[in-house]
C-alpha cells in the first residue's frame, strides 16, 4: 500500500508492477524459421528449368498454402 498526496487530500494507493518476458525459443521455432524456409524454397523455382511449368507450379503453391497454414498464425496455441 501507498500514500498518494494531492491537493485535495492523501489517498491511499496500491501499486502494482507487471514484469512480462517473452519467450523468444517459441517465436524462432515457430514463427521465424518456418517463415525462413518458405522464402527459401520460393527461391527455389528460380533455378528449376523454365519448361518445367508443372514443378514451378508446384512450389509456388506449396510456398503459398504453407504460409496460409503452417506457420500457425492466428491459430491458439493449446
Amino acid at each position: 500500500m501507498c500514500v498518494r498526496a494531492c491537493e485535495s487530500g492523501a489517498f491511499p494507493c496500491l501499486d502494482i508492477r507487471f514484469i512480462l518476458r517473452r519467450d523468444f525459443g517459441y517465436f524462432l521455432i515457430q514463427i521465424y524459421v518456418p517463415s525462413m524456409l518458405v522464402v527459401i524454397l520460393s527461391w527455389v523455382s528460380f533455378w528449376i528449368n523454365v519448361d518445367a511449368s508443372p514443378a514451378r507450379v508446384s512450389i509456388g503453391l506449396l510456398t503459398t498454402v504453407y504460409s496460409d497454414h503452417g506457420t500457425g498464425l492466428g491459430h491458439t496455441r493449446d
